[in-house]
């Protein structure tokens, strides 16, 4: 009911945050066999962040002293936080491959999900204290289409929405968060080479301009000096790769799920340095190949 209920008007927008919450709870690629516990949702591993400095070179707000793995009190405070001549408008959540980048966005479109699902549970009240009952649309972005000519940002990501119009777009999502990912992704779609992906963020973050964009990539790809000259704030965020805490805890729920570890694995996982397991099994992928 709460599916029909969301799709009603909007089918493609929901199909897509769905497609994400669907991929937080369903069994990895090696493991799709019938009762598999080996998804996100049991293995997820909240992540640790450093954090950059905003476009103006002052120090973000969030106090650097707090945890860096507290990702909600994170969001709230750059969706939420009401600060005198708030201008921070676009987050950048940048990390490696393989490091969790659309895991994090499909942990998001999960607890989303559970919002209108009428429990007690966890789950809901996480997707309620990030999202205080607002509205998220996510992009892919590398399946937008810029194949017709002359077509502006806003209306590829439109076209890709199903929606209209940006008019029909801000009567129905006026309050929404775009989560846009994969950013470095559009270097490789076609037809957006005659500009650059920067212009083409600061083409949608005008269109949207009432909106808060989230916006993931892997590093190098955006040249983050382009936001300079902008009117608004950016805040910027960088994935860290597993320490060996982080790697323990991945283990531990990867054998909770009924799953064996051979020791000569395991013990070659947690002896690691950090510096020697860079690339190697300090990201989530490389655990679960591994």
């Amino acid at each position: 009911d709460v599916f029909v209920r969301k799709e009603i008007g909007k089918p493609n927008v929901q199909r897509i945050i769905d497609d994400y919450a669907n991929n937080y709870v369903s069994p990895l690629f090696l493991h799709k066999y019938e009762d598999s516990g080996i998804t996100l949702q049991n293995l997820y591993i909240n992540p640790s962040f450093s954090q950059a400095y905003a476009i103006d070179r002052q120090k973000c707000d969030f106090d650097e002293q707090d945890e860096n793995r507290n990702m909600i009190r994170f969001l709230c405070d750059f969706l939420w936080q009401k600060r005198k001549n708030d201008k921070e408008r676009i987050l950048f959540i940048e990390g490696d491959a393989a490091i969790g980048k659309t895991s994090l966005i499909s942990w998001l479109c999960y607890h989303y999900n559970q919002i209108d699902i009428e429990n007690d549970t966890k789950a809901r009240q996480i997707g309620q204290a990030i999202f205080m009952n607002r509205k998220i649309v996510c992009v892919r972005l590398r399946e937008l289409d810029f194949s017709t000519p002359g077509q502006s940002a806003v209306s590829v990501v439109l076209k890709y929405l199903e929606i209209d119009s940006l008019e029909s777009f801000n009567r129905q999502y006026a309050d929404a968060i775009l989560l846009l990912d994969g950013a470095d992704e559009l270097s490789m779609v076609s037809g957006i080479a005659s500009s650059s992906i920067e212009t083409f963020l600061l083409d949608l973050r005008k269109s949207f301009s009432n909106h808060k964009l989230i916006v993931t990539t892997r590093p190098k790809f955006l040249n983050m000096e382009a936001f300079n000259k902008a009117t608004f704030q950016i805040r910027h965020i960088v994935l860290n790769h597993f320490d060996k805490e982080m790697r323990q805890e991945w283990l531990e729920k990867y054998k909770a799920c009924g799953e064996t570890v051979p020791i000569s694995t395991e013990t070659y996982i947690l002896s690691l340095s950090d510096e020697m397991a860079s690339g190697v099994a300090d990201t989530p992928l490389a655990l679960y190949l591994l």
